[in-house]
């Protein structure tokens, strides 16, 4: 078809009598135009063959259920009868051609045109998306007017008609019998004495009435669907086409144009653009989503990954989002520790955390906890699986690292549980096992999950077991070390309890994740793993270049400015908490204008947000530490409800300083090494 109708755009550029003998002596464009037509009429015959043998074998039920296609629709309802027309196949091979040749070259550069257009004028973009949020795409396709712009970019450009009579036009301008008369609708659309002084621009606006309904203009002014008796029959189909797979690319999709390519008009039978159109394309996600759960569940969760409502909700109006008492019943295990815990039982918690986490003796006793688990717990592991050439799973390492670093920082005793052994551990393997259910907790329906820990049944069984072990080790812990603070506060048994559980939790689990991720992340783009091994070999002095192992402390590490960097910029892209929960107390309105009500959770997605352009700009799929460097070559600061991996607001982690200080040590020990 494509060669069919560029050969027959060259014979309007041709005399009659040279195209005819290329025709005839079968040579140059004429012979590629008998080559197509060979396939078509093979193709098409094939098609009314096959159809012929579908209406044989169809039942007249299927047949209305089923609406017809224009060919089934020549071939049956006796039209050959009512027209008089004789429906041979040469008859229906032509229709069939001229049918395909009016829907596909048009549609298509219809369609083309108007996406370029609207990709390259955002606003008018905007506009056409906030139009779709209103309604369905299927609604807008039947009723809206926003696709009514082919007046600059006419699919068919030109049309010819040649006078049978000699006559006199409208303009005064003599037509006669030798001559053909063109009706250039590219100029036409572009004339300023037909549609005013912005006549080039495109502007939508101009096909909007003032009752906001679709504007008619006269076909002999609007011409891209013909005019008088020749006016298109195909319109509604063309616009019906048209605006599905408009409002389908536009509200689903981001397009584009690749940099560089330059977009023109080549005006053929067609007007399509002469280098094609190229594009690169990204599904559009929005930052803010309703996710209906079960009507019976109060399970509706309005996710969202936009920083204006995260601040809303994490600082703004704080008070408003709290944990909320469903969190509290799905984390039971944590008792009233500081996760759990909402307004004053929370702001007493945080009181007492903070004044302990701040308080120089913990503060020497991290480092010299970090320095120690790295020399005397990883370091050992890694030299044995290094000499022994085990491949083994560096998340399970860490896991135990960490496992015992937080478990000696909150208890003062060691598990045990790092060693070249890899030995399990009850207690690690309780906690793994209640992180567990709880996540699956989340996935159920509230009256599941309590009808499986009534029966003690599934994974409700499992976290009973897991609960037994963590309060006999916690309390073996709390035994063996009298406390009492010399706040002249007494901390009973369940409180000290619920506390160590949830230190725990936050300490171990989170900087597990983030050097699991970050060391693969640094493995994967040896040119980022470069640059932080010179880094720290800058840091060492001349002296001790030949040492066999170094390992780093804490003050050495202030300067490590790209290894920090690249820290942040993994917990970014795989921030260890993947999402945050909350729930309104009150009916309120985020500032992206969702509503909120108590009924519903609102879940901020910590992964998505990290991955977005509007929040991170084009490159954010990319793990580039430069980010995080300022021109002044220090760590750049990112606003907490942009950067949330650490939390946000008056909740925002404590442990944060706690974190860096592990995950640099063990990190640069490795990299070094």
């Amino acid at each position: 078809m494509d060669d069919a109708k560029d050969v027959c755009f060259k014979r309007y550029l041709l005399l009659e009598s040279v195209w005819k003998l290329q025709q005839w002596l079968g040579f140059g464009p004429e012979k590629k135009l008998s080559k197509a037509e060979e396939v078509l009429d093979q193709v098409i015959g094939k098609y009314i063959s096959m159809k012929r043998d579908e209406l044989i074998n169809a039942t007249k039920s299927e047949e209305d259920e089923e609406g017809y296609d224009l060919l089934t629709s020549y071939m049956v309802n006796d039209a050959e009868t009512k027209t008089g027309l004789k429906f041979d196949d040469k008859f229906l091979r032509d229709t069939i051609l001229n049918f395909m040749f009016a829907g596909h070259d048009t549609v298509a550069s219809g369609l083309t045109w108007f996406i370029w257009l609207v990709v390259t004028h955002p606003e008018i973009e905007k506009k056409i998306r906030e139009d779709l949020r209103q309604s369905s795409c299927w609604e807008k396709a039947k009723n809206g007017g926003f696709l009514r712009r082919m007046k600059l970019y006419p699919p068919v450009p030109i049309q010819h008609k040649t006078p049978l009579e000699p006559d006199i036009l409208p303009s005064g301008h003599h037509v006669h019998l030798n001559m053909r008369v063109m009706i250039p609708l590219y100029a036409m659309g572009r004339m300023e004495h037909i549609w005013g002084y912005d006549a080039s621009e495109f502007k939508p606006q101009r096909w909007i009435s003032d009752r906001g309904t679709v504007k008619h203009e006269p076909s002999y002014k609007f011409f891209s669907f013909n005019a008088g008796q020749r006016t298109c029959l195909g319109k509604e189909v063309a616009f019906t086409q048209m605006k599905i797979v408009a409002s389908t690319i536009i509200h689903n999709y981001q397009i584009e144009m690749v940099k560089g390519h330059t977009v023109c008009p080549n005006i053929s039978v067609m007007l399509y653009m002469k280098h094609g159109f190229k594009d690169s394309i990204k599904r559009r996600i929005g930052a803010t989503a309703l996710v209906k759960g079960p009507c019976f569940a109060n399970m509706d969760i309005l996710g969202t990954v936009d920083p204006k409502n995260v601040h809303y909700i994490m600082s703004a109006n704080f008070q408003n989002f709290q944990k909320g008492p469903e969190f509290k019943k799905i984390f039971d295990v944590l008792g009233d520790g500081i996760f759990n815990a909402d307004f004053d039982l929370w702001k007493n918690q945080r009181k007492i955390a903070k004044t302990l986490i701040t308080h120089h003796t913990f503060h020497n006793f991290l480092v010299k906890n970090s320095c120690d688990m790295v020399k005397n717990g990883l370091v050992p592991v890694l030299e044995f699986m290094a000499k022994e050439g085990i491949v083994f799973d560096l998340q399970d390492v860490f896991q135990r690292f960490t496992f015992d670093a937080t478990c000696i920082l909150v208890t003062g005793f060691d598990p045990g549980s790092l060693s070249v052994d890899l030995n399990n551990i009850a207690f690690m393997k309780a906690m793994n096992d209640a992180g567990e259910v709880m996540v699956i907790r989340n996935l159920l329906p509230q009256c599941v999950w309590k009808l499986q820990k009534w029966l003690g049944i599934g994974p409700e069984k499992k976290l009973r077991d897991a609960r037994e072990v963590i309060d006999q080790v916690i309390a073996s812990y709390i035994a063996n070390n009298d406390g009492e603070i010399k706040t002249g506060l007494m901390f009973d048994d369940k409180f000290l309890r619920d506390t160590i559980l949830n230190f725990m939790i936050a300490g171990r689990d989170t900087t597990s994740s983030g050097l699991t991720w970050f060391i693969w992340l640094v493995v994967t783009h040896p040119e980022i793993e470069k640059k932080i091994r010179e880094e720290l070999k800058a840091i060492i002095s001349l002296g001790e270049e030949g040492e066999k192992q170094r390992l780093f402390k804490r003050g050495e590490l202030k300067n490590a400015i790209y290894l920090h960097a690249a820290l942040c910029e993994s917990l970014r892209l795989y921030p260890p908490v993947p999402f945050q929960l909350k729930t309104p107390q009150e009916p309120d309105v985020l500032p992206s204008g969702r509503r909120v009500h108590p009924k519903m959770r609102v879940m901020v997605i910590l992964y998505a947000m990290g991955r977005m352009e509007s929040v991170w700009g084009k490159d954010a799929l990319e793990f580039k530490p430069e980010r995080w460097i300022s021109e002044r070559g220090t760590v750049k600061h990112e606003p907490s409800y942009k950067f949330f991996s650490f939390n946000a607001g008056p909740r925002i982690c404590l442990g944060k300083e706690v974190a860096f200080t592990q995950m640099k040590a063990v990190a640069a020990a490795i990299i070094h090494n």
